[in-house]
């Protein structure tokens, strides 16, 4: 059976792999979450990692192959170093894994099709933010004017502070203040020229 990564990222997120050192099998998980983190914790002892603690990371997070079979096909020895890439993709090891993490999504906070999200999400409790992420941009269009109405003021679009590309991109960039200085110039002689055309009326 192949391996439909497509679906499997749906389902679960951002999918990582390893291969093994000496039967050279790819495998491919997830990242663990934060009660996962905690039960294997709880499976630790003072020495370390137990086996117990190992298997359970082992099971968890790998999604292909089926670990039923991956036990049959790797070598003695070889489950340890998975499970080690596990808990180094997975964060919650390592302080500065977390922190780095943490820096990048404050910035990813503040473009403008996050900020919409986070809008609506404060205005109705009742979505989440996965729920919000799924819908097009009609949809969240309606629901941020709704949200504006329930929160008695309104999100700040942009729109007097031009973007190059698509405001929603995750690639949107603010114009340099000599590009913005230069079109707000150029928008000030259109607007003499509508002036100065009313008058000849």
């Amino acid at each position: 059976m192949s391996f439909d990564i497509t679906k499997a990222v749906e389902q679960y997120g951002p999918i990582y792999s390893v291969k093994t050192p000496e039967s050279n099998i790819e495998v491919f998980f997830r990242l663990v979450s934060k009660k996962e983190y905690d039960t294997f914790n709880s499976l630790c002892d003072d020495t370390g990692v137990t086996s117990d603690a190992e298997d359970y990371l082992y099971n968890a997070a790998i999604v292909y192959p089926a670990t039923t079979q991956l036990d049959d096909d790797i070598y003695a020895g070889e489950a340890s170093p998975i499970v080690a890439e596990i808990a180094r993709q997975s964060g919650f090891f390592d302080l500065a894994t977390f922190a780095n993490a943490v820096s990048q999504s404050r910035a990813e906070c503040q473009k403008l099709s996050e900020q919409i999200i986070i809008f609506i999400a404060k205005a109705m409790p009742g979505y989440t933010i996965d729920d919000l992420e799924k819908l097009n941009y009609q949809q969240l269009a309606r629901l941020l004017a709704i949200s504006e109405v329930i929160m008695g003021q309104v999100l700040d679009l942009g729109i007097n502070k031009p973007t190059k590309g698509n405001l929603l991109s995750r690639n949107d960039k603010q114009l340099s203040p000599e590009e913005i200085a230069q079109q707000n110039k150029l928008t000030g002689k259109a607007k003499e020229a509508l002036e100065s055309i009313r008058e000849r009326r």
